[in-house]
């Protein structure tokens, strides 16, 4: 193959920069290569051209969408890196912002007005395109999902009506259900003989100590019984 350095005349053909991944037409003897200067070209020879169209045009159809998403991914990613975050209350332009510290959606209709939501509420620009091309996905997504969104409408409005009366009457007699009596606190509040009269100290465990001496005879009484 001819070698020809890019930005010299060159005969007509076809020129490929192995280097650059670069390819290039000269349609006519003597004009110039275009390129990237001082670069080197290699001319095909028209026979290998001839052979291998068939192949080249195949893998074009096969590149082809590759290439398309390719190129619509990276348009698409270009646009999401130029987003730019807004903030509740600042003046922004025309658009739909949605929120992305919060789920909610904010529609400005002129320019230079303030953007509405709560404090501390952080919104993305949605591109126009985006918008046209996302309606259509969320209209369908919308119309698949209305009635599973109107039978649970429709169950928590019926489950609200049935729990309301079990509710007014859980707070009503609710108090009922619960058990105030306690057996074991009758042992600590037994009345007791009021000897500040007869001017002795009151002894918490005086009578307790008296209970207990009772007890333990009448079981040593009822032990000498039953040997």
């Amino acid at each position: 193959m001819k070698t020809q350095v890019a930005g010299q005349p060159a005969s007509n053909g076809m020129y490929v920069s192995f280097r650059d991944w670069d390819l290039q037409i000269v349609s006519r003897d003597g004009d110039q290569l275009e390129g990237t200067a001082g670069h080197a070209y290699q001319r095909v020879p028209l026979l290998m051209l001839v052979l291998l169209s068939p192949a080249i045009g195949g893998v074009y159809a096969m590149a082809f969408p590759v290439v398309i998403f390719a190129a619509f991914f990276s348009a698409l990613r270009q646009q999401i890196s130029a987003f730019k975050v807004r903030e509740a209350g600042e003046s922004v332009g025309w658009g739909i912002y949605v929120g992305i510290n919060r789920l909610c959606v904010c529609y400005v209709s002129a320019p230079d007005e303030p953007l509405e939501g709560q404090p501390g509420t952080r919104y993305l620009r949605v591109p126009t395109w985006m918008v046209l091309i996302g309606s259509p996905l969320l209209g369908g997504l919308y119309v698949l999902l209305f009635p599973l969104v109107m039978a649970g409408a429709l169950l928590a409005v019926v489950g609200s009506l049935i729990a309301a009366p079990f509710a007014r009457a859980s707070q009503r007699y609710g108090r009922l259900t619960t058990s105030t009596w306690q057996p074991n606190a009758a042992y600590l509040n037994r009345p007791t003989e009021d000897k500040s009269s007869s001017g002795q100290a009151e002894d918490p465990l005086a009578d307790l100590s008296e209970e207990v001496e009772a007890r333990r005879a009448e079981e040593q009484d009822e032990q000498g019984r039953l040997s």
